[in-house]
């Protein structure tokens, strides 16, 4: 089981009344688990979740891993790789690429706060 399907596996299995993903995962499932589930709400589309570093990370590693993940689609094993979790390919974010998903946090927060 991989994680990013394994909130819908632990829905299905009853474990949780519900849980939250993204389309591509939920595509992404068995068909025989999906079948078990229904989409509640779907929200409009946020920035991808990100890869981080811990500041202890040498900068040169980090430098170098960014650039093997953003040109694994240059090559056969790594568009491989990224085919086998549909990803068409990976690219760098910027800190601000992920503005709309902190708004989305403050205004929940804003929302249990009030009531």
């Amino acid at each position: 089981m991989s994680p990013p399907t394994s909130v819908y596996r632990t829905v299905a299995k009853g474990l949780y009344v519900a849980g939250g993903g993204i389309q591509r995962t939920f595509n992404n499932v068995d068909p025989a688990v999906r079948e078990q589930l229904r989409v509640l709400w779907t929200s409009e589309p946020f920035t991808p979740h990100a890869f981080a570093a811990h500041p202890r990370v040498d900068p040169a590693v980090i430098t170098r891993i960014r650039e093997v993940m953003i040109n694994m689609e240059n090559n056969p094993e790594g568009k491989q790789l990224l085919t086998s979790i549909n990803f068409k390919g990976i690219e760098a974010g910027e800190d601000k690429d992920w503005d709309d998903v902190r708004a989305l946090g403050i205004d929940l927060l804003k929302k249990l706060t009030e009531g």
